[in-house]
């Protein structure tokens, strides 16, 4: 995201202009996260989505 937000300050562009880019989804990011999401994560989850 800082080299796209670079590249709009030296090409002057606007947020509007940056903001109609469409942004990949790291997939990297993706199984990092799926790892932290253990079963005793998920049942601390589904506890605390009943409590609200």
């Amino acid at each position: 995201m800082i080299s796209e937000v670079a590249t709009a300050i030296v090409g002057k562009l606007g947020l509007n202009k940056l903001g109609g880019v469409i942004h990949p989804y790291s997939t990297h990011a993706d199984a990092y996260g799926r790892k932290l999401l253990t079963d005793n994560n998920k049942r601390l989850l589904r506890f605390l989505t009943k409590l609200f």
